[in-house]
């Protein structure tokens, strides 16, 4: 039986179609893969430091033509991102961004990062 592309339980090629690795039963296969989604993001500068970014997905979900969910099912994702890139501090930036996940294909969760980069030679 073909699985499809996967790697290490994680789908590859569509991040809208959940892979392996998240079935509860344990199965090697994708659940879902009959799957409508709307996708926007915006981004901007509005100072020559600051910039921000907005990402959103709206996916409903049918399972597979050989099994069908009992129902469909729906799923809400996003990411809120601002960076800071001091003039001063040439080459460095700092973000902070959140993630969220709502619905009742995936459940739900939450999540944050804080990143310190530097572009170009160090010294």
């Amino acid at each position: 039986c073909y699985q499809a592309w996967q790697h290490w339980g994680q789908g590859m090629g569509n991040p809208l179609l959940p892979g392996p690795i998240y079935n509860k039963d344990g199965k090697i296969t994708f659940k879902s893969n009959r799957v409508r989604a709307n996708h926007l993001g915006i981004e901007g500068n509005p100072s020559d430091e600051w910039n921000y970014r907005i990402l959103v997905s709206f996916a409903r979900h049918w399972g597979t033509y050989s099994t069908p969910l009992d129902k469909q099912r729906k799923q809400f994702s996003s990411l809120y991102e601002v960076t800071y890139s001091p003039q001063w501090a040439k080459g460095w930036s700092t973000s902070v961004s959140m993630g969220l996940d709502r619905g009742n294909y995936l459940g739900n969760s939450t999540g944050g990062m804080l990143s310190i980069k530097k572009t170009g030679s160090i010294l």
